[in-house]
């Protein structure tokens, strides 16, 4: 079996010990997988287009990651391979119980955009989900990010379930990837999501199909606040 012996939070470490295996086993797979996911999110425009920061370059790694991780497929071993399925099959990596868990749920939650509520810095924040008002206010425990981010922000994430656990107790985390929107960038983003939205409702098509739809919207909304001029604002003469 490609387990470890079970530890407290031993789905710590999923998606580095995930990524580092598909980047040394299947280098020019996953090469090809994450700038392909790169094209479909870009906007349209000049390759140059995006301007990331150090801290920008670091996050639209970790979110390409993640997705692929999800949702993405790599070359490999003769065939194309859904990444998820790849990784927890027996030619994968070695994992801990609690991080085969954490990757095969990646697969099942869903990238939604949330609006933050309360916010306990270094501790965690309150998310709402901002197209669905029959889903209550979800508390989740998130260090680094309850630090930047404040009530009102907009958000996409995958709010993930941790079991009860060696001593912890059940609860909700984000799954690492993030997509902050910005006040200007935030229009933009819902816009595409209701789009997605309309559409479904009127073609009724399968729930991963407008799963999909929805969270490429997300991404692609989140990367294109940094290769687009935000609106020019309403000027009046007094």
């Amino acid at each position: 079996m490609n387990v470890h012996s079970l530890r407290p939070r031993d789905h710590e470490d999923s998606a580095r010990v995930a990524i580092s295996w598909l980047a040394e086993r299947h280098r020019k797979g996953w090469r090809h997988a994450f700038s392909a996911l790169l094209d479909q999110w870009r906007p349209d425009g000049p390759e140059d287009g995006l301007q990331l920061d150090q801290d920008g370059v670091s996050m639209l790694s970790v979110n390409l990651g993640e997705w692929l991780m999800a949702r993405g497929e790599i070359h490999a071993r003769g065939g194309l391979r859904e990444i998820n399925a790849y990784l927890l099959s027996r030619d994968g990596p070695f994992l801990t119980p609690g991080q085969r868990d954490w990757i095969a749920q990646l697969r099942v939650r869903p990238l939604r955009l949330y609006r933050v509520t309360d916010v306990h810095p270094g501790k965690g924040m309150t998310l709402v989900d901002e197209f669905d008002p029959h889903t209550e206010p979800r508390p989740v425990r998130e260090i680094s990010g309850s630090r930047t981010a404040i009530p009102g922000m907009l958000m996409g994430v995958r709010i993930m379930q941790l079991p009860d656990r060696a001593g912890d107790e059940a609860h909700w985390e984000l799954s690492g990837a993030t997509y902050p929107f910005s006040k200007l960038g935030e229009p933009s983003a819902l816009d595409q999501v209701r789009h997605v939205l309309a559409e479904a409702a009127t073609s009724k098509p399968l729930d991963d199909n407008q799963r999909d739809l929805m969270e490429r919207a997300i991404a692609r909304s989140w990367l294109r606040q940094w290769c687009e001029p935000g609106p020019l604002p309403q000027i009046r003469d007094a």
